[in-house]
Formats: C-alpha cells, sequence, structure tokens
C-alpha cells in the first residue's frame, strides 16, 4: 500500500477521487492475552467503532476518508483463535461450506478426464482416474485430520489449494514422457 494523503488536520486517505481497499488475512490469527483480548482485533475494533484512532505523539485523534478493509479468516481451532460477535457485526460475512468428498472426487475425476481426452491418452488411462483421485483424497483427509495447525507450526493448515496442486500436477504429464498406465500411476 502506498502512503496515504494527508487530507487536512488528523484526515488520512488515499489521493483523491481514489478508494483503498485494506486487506486483513488470518484475522483471527492474534493470540488471545491473559484476559482474553486481541490487541490487533481490538484497534480495528476502535476504529469501526468511533471511526477515528489517537496519534500517540499528541493524543489528536486520526480520522481515515475513503479506505475500506476486506479480512479473510479460517474456522476456530488449531492456531486460530475465535472473533468475538462485537466486532464481527462490522461485516458482512460470506462463508462457503467444506464440499462433501463425493462432490470433490467428482471435480478432480472431471478435471483429469478433460485433461487426458484433450491430451490424446489413450483410453486405458482413463480407469486410472478414480483410483488416482480417491487415493490424494485419503491422503488429504489423513493430513488434516492428523497435521494440525500449532501456534509453532501455522503452516500446517490444508485447504482445497493442495488437493488441486496434485491434480494439477498430473495435468503437467505430457503423453510422450511415459509408456505405461502404471508409470502414470506412479
Amino acid at each position: 500500500m502506498s502512503k496515504l494523503d494527508k487530507k487536512g488536520r488528523g484526515k488520512f486517505g488515499p489521493p483523491t477521487g481514489k478508494k483503498c481497499i485494506v486487506f486483513i488475512d488470518d484475522m483471527n490469527l492474534p493470540a488471545k492475552e491473559t484476559y482474553g483480548a486481541q490487541p490487533p482485533i481490538e484497534l480495528l475494533r476502535q476504529f469501526f467503532d468511533h471511526k477515528h484512532w489517537y496519534d500517540r505523539k499528541d493524543n489528536s485523534k486520526i480520522f481515515l476518508q475513503d479506505i475500506q478493509f476486506l479480512a479473510a479468516m479460517g474456522p476456530p481451532g488449531g492456531s486460530r483463535q475465535d472473533v468475538t460477535p462485537r466486532f464481527i457485526r462490522h461485516f458482512n460475512v460470506v462463508s462457503i461450506n467444506t464440499f462433501s468428498d463425493d462432490t470433490m472426487v467428482r471435480i478432480f475425476q472431471t478435471l483429469l478426464q478433460i485433461y487426458l481426452r484433450n491430451s490424446g491418452f489413450s483410453p486405458e488411462y482413463f480407469g486410472v482416474i478414480h483410483p488416482i483421485v480417491s487415493a490424494t483424497m485419503e491422503v488429504y483427509k489423513q493430513s488434516m485430520s492428523h497435521l494440525l495447525p500449532t501456534p509453532n507450526k501455522i503452516h500446517y493448515t490444508f485447504n482445497l489449494r493442495d488437493f488441486s496442486r496434485v491434480i494439477l500436477g498430473i495435468c503437467l504429464i505430457h503423453k510422450n514422457s511415459i509408456d505405461s498406465k502404471r508409470l502414470f500411476v506412479r
């Protein structure tokens, strides 16, 4: 984000005629302190409730104009915390339910079928699509249930992107680089 322009005494924002969108990723990641508060979340809540912050030098009010906040967060668990309803009320919440196993298998089987068909693979390769997608699903589910994120290992978060990377990696195989179905499965 570039530097905000000063728009008058204590007022800041993007250049005139422009809007600024601030994206907050993993909004529920800040750990709770001794009394259960999350200081970064409380600072944001203060801005949403009162429309200003205070300058630490002279305690004057700082107003931000033409700025919109967009945030993303995962479900609580592991290193992710609950966020208070008092803070969430300032957002329009959009949620996506997780896909069922059948839906995920169907999506990724279809992707592989389209790739194999368009790449000119022989029909014998189409028979291994279901076992490949099912095996990938099993590894994905085992990883999600056994490799839970912790404050020390927050990178242990698995999502649909990880599943799709495996399938898209298979889609990088060229027809000329393999000579058997067994090699394709490996």
